[in-house]
This record gives C-alpha cells, sequence and structure tokens, in this order.
C-alpha cells in the first residue's frame, strides 16, 4: 500500500493553519473573526447536511431510473444552488446580524476562517480515517471485500496528494472571495455583491456530480484535468480579491 498518501489530509491540515496564522500575525486581526468563518461553514455543512437527508438523496433514488446524462445535470444544478444559497446566503444573514462596521483584512479573515476550517476538519477527518484503516488489527477483521476496496484506495498514485494540495489551496481562495463579496453587499448595501456571491460559489460546486463521476474511474490525469477547474475558479477568485478591493460601493 501507498502510504504517501497520508500526506494529502497532512498537507491540507497545513494549508488550512498556514492560511489563518499568516493572516493574523501580518495584519493583526482578532483571532474570533477566524472563529466566526469556522462557524459559517460549520452552519453551512449542517443545514446541507439535513437537505441531503430531507431532498438530494431522494431525487438521487428518483434519477437513478432516468437516463445518466440527465441525472447529473440535475444534480449538478442541485449541488451548486445548495452550496450558494447556503454557504453565501446564511453568512450574509448571520454576519449582518453580528457585525456593522468591518475593515477589509477583517472581511479576509473571515474569509479565510471559512476555507481553512474546511481544510482543517477535512484534513483531521480523513487523516484519522486513514490512520484506522491502515491499523492490521482493523484490516484483519474485515471482509475480503472491505480489504480489497481498502487496498484500491491506497494503491493510487502519489500524485493524488498534490492533487488535494492544489485543490484545498484554490479553494480557499474561492472562500475568500465569496466571503468577501457578501461582507461587501452588507457594508455598502448593494445586494448585488450577495448575488454575485451566490452566482460564484454555485459555478464552482455545478460540475462537482459529473467530475465524481470521472474521477471514479481511477485516472491520475483525469483527476488534474478536473482540478483544473478549481485552479481556474481560485484564480477567478484572486483577480476578484483585486477588483473587490478597489470598489467603493
Amino acid at each position: 500500500m501507498n502510504y504517501w498518501l497520508i500526506l494529502g489530509p497532512v498537507g491540507m491540515i497545513i494549508i488550512g493553519l498556514t492560511a489563518i496564522i499568516y493572516w493574523w500575525r501580518k495584519h493583526k486581526v482578532k483571532l474570533r473573526l477566524f472563529t466566526l468563518g469556522g462557524l459559517l461553514w460549520l452552519i453551512a455543512v449542517i443545514l446541507k447536511a439535513v437537505m441531503d437527508a430531507l431532498l438530494t438523496t431522494q431525487i438521487y433514488e428518483f434519477l437513478n431510473n432516468s437516463a445518466q446524462l440527465l441525472s447529473v445535470l440535475i444534480l449538478s444544478l442541485i449541488v451548486g444552488l445548495r452550496t450558494g444559497l447556503f454557504e453565501s446566503g446564511i453568512s450574509y444573514v448571520i454576519i449582518k446580524l453580528r457585525i456593522k462596521k468591518i475593515k477589509w483584512k477583517e472581511s479576509i479573515a473571515v474569509g479565510i476562517g471559512f476555507g481553512a476550517s474546511e481544510a482543517l476538519i477535512l484534513g483531521l477527518l480523513n487523516l484519522v480515517t486513514m490512520l484506522v484503516l491502515i491499523n492490521p488489527a482493523i484490516l484483519t477483521g474485515l471482509s475480503e471485500a472491505e480489504r480489497l476496496l481498502v487496498q484500491s484506495l491506497f494503491n493510487q498514485s502519489t500524485l493524488i496528494v498534490l492533487a488535494t494540495w492544489l485543490e484545498r489551496g484554490f479553494v480557499l481562495l474561492v472562500h475568500v472571495f465569496a466571503t468577501a463579496l457578501v461582507i461587501k453587499a452588507i457594508t455598502t448595501k448593494n445586494l448585488n455583491y450577495l448575488w454575485l456571491s451566490i452566482i460564484y460559489k454555485t459555478i464552482v460546486d455545478l460540475p462537482i456530480p459529473y467530475f465524481q463521476l470521472l474521477i471514479s474511474q481511477g485516472d491520475v490525469l483525469i483527476t488534474f484535468l478536473t482540478e483544473l477547474y478549481v485552479v481556474g475558479a481560485g484564480l477567478a477568485g484572486l483577480y476578484g480579491l483585486k477588483w473587490l478591493k478597489n470598489k467603493k460601493k
């Protein structure tokens, strides 16, 4: 088994921590701003999980009887809108209730807290899962089919680690820009920024069902090709931050 794959979630954790520490030390912002971002992420995750349990799963089962392309298209729309509305929409409501005035560097801190929390929690969960699965005592207790599944997971190319790091870094930029748009909508009382944030996150998550279908084939090249979309979204977010910083209203 390829134990180097453990570096994937380790890198996710490092990226999340580094982003918080860098912005905190450079700009002397309050740590509670990062905590607020993390809280926004957690609330969005809970709401999305509830929606998936009550609605998305039923829709998925219904679409199983439909053509694969149609199923993927409908699921893509649901996943995209779900992310946009819950992550940006709920963030707008909560931030508006808690913060009246906020500086640019502070709004970035909230966005970093959002994205870094995702990186930290997902990284920790994946790391613990991988460490448990490679435990000989656990492996011997698995069925033959389960052992084969674990082996297939750990037989992937080490290049997957780089793809994981790449994705997490650029997704962090996505969260920072989307959150900055939400805060701009609040400080300027211009809801166009909120709609832009919702649309942006919807577009970012729109192709996830299709990408998951491609990645399930186990081809490393396909995995990196799908990551190019994430890179593009992150770069768009980076450019968007430069544009947004100079906007007065």
